[in-house]
């Protein structure tokens, strides 16, 4: 019986055997954990896959039904400098960055506009502030559904960021960062903003209604 673990790779390019020997050798400039072996997922198809390709598979293998659920990728530009792709909802980058914050106001505005002019009243424009925490209570609405965080980092990285995701003992933004690299975002194409938009809103006049204030 075997000690290994294996974790399943999926490849968005065609992998020969040459380049599965020398990511191995990547993956194994890091001998801690080396109970844990790569099981490359061929790609299927003659071009090379696309980060929808990569938010797609991530569904398909679990996603759908866990929006903490993570997968590594590896890609051409993954052989070319020996690096893996991992992907995860990403609560921090998703739901309370300066980033996130400034998305929902944005977005909200443009969406409140919209309606306002399509009914002949004034605009609705959401003030400049800050909207930190409204998007909490809409993480399963954000999380894998808005679209899907993902960063790059060291082959030899591998293993390490396998065992912190499993264990949950470190987020996505921080396994990223702390590899000096940055959490990116694949957008659901399909998404539907509008209906989102609409619940963001209810959250924040259910907050004005309580006697909140937006700063």
């Amino acid at each position: 019986m075997s000690d290994h673990v294996t974790v399943p790779v999926y490849c968005l390019t065609a992998l020969s055997d040459a380049d599965k020997a020398a990511y191995q050798t990547a993956i194994d400039k890091s001998p801690d954990n080396d109970y844990l072996q790569p099981d490359f997922i061929p790609w299927p198809e003659s071009r090379e896959g696309t980060m929808e390709d990569m938010y797609r598979i991530w569904r398909a293998v679990g996603g759908d039904e866990s929006h903490f659920h993570f997968a590594f990728f590896i890609d051409r530009e993954s052989l070319a400098n020996q690096s893996i792709i991992i992907a995860q909802p990403d609560a921090y980058t998703m739901l309370y960055s300066e980033a996130a914050n400034d998305w929902a106001r944005e977005n909200l505005t443009a969406y409140l506009d919209r309606k306002s002019s399509s009914a002949g009243v004034t605009s609705q424009s959401v003030p400049q502030g800050t909207y930190e925490g409204f998007l909490e209570p809409l993480d399963k609405d954000i999380l894998g559904k808005r679209g899907l965080t993902y960063g790059r980092v060291p082959a030899s990285s591998f293993r390490s960021i396998w065992c912190n995701l499993d264990i949950a003992n470190m987020d996505l933004f921080e396994l990223v960062g702390s590899e000096g690299s940055a959490v990116q975002i694949v957008a659901n194409g399909v998404w539907d903003m509008d209906v989102f938009m609409e619940k963001l809103g209810r959250v924040i006049e259910e907050y004005k209604a309580s006697g909140g204030d937006i700063v």
